[in-house]
C-alpha cells in the first residue's frame, strides 16, 4: 500500500511538471498591450501612456526622423511622451522577449482660451470668474494694477475681486507654453442715466426728464428745495423752478445706485 503511494506520488509529481514544462515552452510571454494606440500630445507638455500588460524590460525604438517631434521615455509601466515640435511620430514600445506595440504620437500647440476677456465689475468688494481652456494646466496670473484688483488662479479658474475704482489688465500665463491672454478689467461705479443731462429752466416753470436706467424704487435728495422742487412718478422727474440758483439733484433706486441732475433757475 506503501509503494502504491508512493507510485501515485511520483507520478503526479512528474505531470506536475510535465504540465508546468510544456505550459512554459508553449507560452511565449504575454502579448504587450498599451492603454491606447494613439495619443495626442500637447506642444512643450507631456502626456503618458500606461503600458497594461507584457514581459518587463520595456524599452522604445524611434526612428532619427521623429525625435525632432517627440521625446519618449519609459518609467515603469508608463511611456512618457514631451512634445517638442508640431507634427506626427510613430514609436515601438518593446519588452524583455522582444514583444512590441506601436504608438502613434500627434504633437499640437493647445490654443489657450478664456471665457471672457472683459470684466467690468460696478462695485468694489465683489468678485468675478473666469474660465480657462486650452493650454496645459499650468497657469499663473499677475494684474497691471494690484490697488485696483486682486487676481488668483486656482486649477482652470481665474477669480477676480474689485478693490477700488479703474483700470487694470490681468494677464493669464500657460507656464508650459508661454501662451498668454489677457483680460481687460474696469471697476467703475455704476451710475443712473437720464434723458436729459441737466436741466435748466425759469422760475416758476417746471420741467420733466426720464430715469432711463436702474431699478425701480427711486428716491430724490440732495436738492436745495429754496432753489427747486422735484417729485418722482414711476420713472418721470418734474422739476419747478422756486428761485435763481443752483443745485444737484441726486436720484437713487431700489439697489442703491444712484444719479446726479445738475439744476439751473434763472429768472
Amino acid at each position: 500500500m506503501k509503494n502504491t503511494s508512493f507510485i501515485f506520488a511520483v507520478v503526479w509529481a512528474v505531470l506536475a511538471l510535465c504540465t508546468t514544462s510544456c505550459e512554459k515552452s508553449a507560452d511565449n510571454g504575454f502579448d504587450l498591450r498599451l492603454e491606447k494606440a494613439g495619443v495626442n500630445v500637447p506642444l512643450n507638455a507631456t502626456e503618458t501612456v500606461r503600458i497594461l500588460s507584457g514581459n518587463g524590460g520595456y524599452h522604445i525604438k524611434m526612428d532619427d526622423k521623429y525625435k525632432q517631434y517627440v521625446e519618449a521615455t519609459i518609467s515603469g509601466t508608463t511611456v512618457v511622451l514631451e512634445g517638442k515640435a508640431e507634427g506626427e511620430a510613430t514609436l515601438f514600445v518593446y519588452d524583455a522577449i522582444g514583444k512590441s506595440a506601436k504608438l502613434q504620437a500627434v504633437v499640437q500647440k493647445n490654443e489657450l482660451h478664456l471665457s471672457r476677456t472683459e470684466v467690468r465689475f460696478t462695485a468694489t468688494g465683489t468678485t468675478e470668474k473666469v474660465d480657462i481652456t486650452g493650454g496645459t494646466e499650468s497657469y499663473t496670473v499677475s494684474t497691471s494694477d494690484a490697488t485696483v484688483v486682486q487676481a488668483t488662479v486656482s486649477g482652470s479658474t481665474v477669480s477676480l475681486t474689485a478693490l477700488k475704482w479703474g483700470t487694470a489688465t490681468v494677464t493669464v500665463t500657460d507656464v508650459r507654453t508661454a501662451q498668454q491672454q489677457t483680460i481687460a478689467v474696469t471697476v467703475q461705479e455704476e451710475t443712473l442715466t437720464f434723458s436729459l443731462p441737466a436741466v435748466e429752466l425759469a422760475v416758476g416753470a417746471t420741467q420733466t426728464l426720464t430715469i432711463t436706467s436702474g431699478t425701480a424704487g427711486y428716491t430724490l435728495s440732495g436738492f436745495d428745495k429754496g432753489v427747486a422742487t422735484a417729485t418722482v412718478s414711476g420713472t418721470v422727474i418734474s422739476i419747478t423752478g422756486v428761485a435763481t440758483g443752483t443745485t444737484t439733484l441726486t436720484v437713487t433706486d431700489s439697489k442703491k445706485v444712484k444719479g446726479d441732475v445738475p439744476i439751473t433757475i434763472k429768472e
